[in-house]
């Protein structure tokens, strides 16, 4: 990735949150977004994290109105990362053309499906998109083209026992900016359950992966909303989500009714 003067570009400035963590030795963290949110909420989320992650594998959301939050949230506020729902180089492309600054993989095991989706987000000669950035350079400017190599960040995800067997090879291809590690899918791919208590087991696993991820000097990120990120920091991972907007709304309306978890409200 090229060196980052905040203030640059358009481009630039929704980069500056994320990257001026990392370059002051913080971890930049994000929220996580499944429902369908007005674009009011979504504003006040982009003011209070480094970025955003619009998941479009399990989340809510259609794509008009992945289009209409990643314009809620830049520019000059929160990154705008998108979660594909599969590794598939036309819905990539759809997302970085609607102005996507970064791209989470879902899935990834393997050198050669990492290779994939670095070059489903380049331009040639770095790799295959097609060109017709609309959204984004409404967004970013005319020359959004000329620097999109540089800035969109290719994060594969790693969530299954062969992702992380494979981890050194996925960490190691060229064009990698970060890999996102999802606790829970990797505790159900290791025998294991969806829960907390489970994710707790997983440490020695996920220190191993903030390991290789700055062993081959990219960055490591974690769904990271079972445990206080200050945890996570302290094992190396500088992309931390800490909180999910299905979280905070089943959360708090559970808190405000009474209804303790596990139970129905009826």
């Amino acid at each position: 990735m090229g060196d980052l003067t905040v203030g640059d570009s358009p481009v630039d400035e929704v980069r500056c949150r994320v990257h001026r963590a990392w370059g002051e030795g913080r971890s930049a963290r994000g929220a996580f977004l499944f429902t369908r949110l007005d674009p009011v909420v979504l504003e006040s989320i982009a003011c209070l994290f480094d970025y955003v992650v619009i998941d479009m594998q399990h989340g809510l959301m259609d794509h008009q109105q992945m289009i209409n939050a990643i314009r809620a949230l830049q520019p000059g506020r929160a990154m705008a990362i998108v979660r594909v729902p599969t590794l598939d180089k036309g819905l990539i492309g759809r997302a970085l053309d609607a102005g996507a600054m970064g791209i989470i993989v879902p899935g990834v095991e393997t050198s050669e499906q990492a290779a994939a989706a670095v070059t489903a987000c380049r331009y040639v000669p770095g790799g295959e998109r097609s060109y017709g950035p609309i959204g984004a350079m409404v967004r970013y400017g005319l020359d959004y083209a000329n620097t999109a190599n540089e800035r969109v960040l290719v994060i594969p995800m790693i969530e299954t026992k062969l992702g992380l067997e494979n981890a050194e090879e996925i960490c190691s291809t060229p064009g990698v900016d970060a890999i996102y590690i999802g606790p829970f899918d990797l505790s159900i791919s290791l025998g294991g359950e969806p829960t907390s208590e489970a994710v707790d087991h997983l440490k020695p696993q996920l220190q191993h992966l903030a390991d290789v991820a700055s062993k081959h000097g990219i960055i490591a990120g974690i769904h990271g909303t079972t445990s206080p990120w200050q945890g996570y920091h302290v094992m190396g991972f500088r992309l931390i989500t800490v909180v999910t907007d299905f979280d905070v709304l089943t959360y708090g309306f559970r808190k405000a009714a009474g209804v303790e978890l596990g139970e129905t409200g009826y």
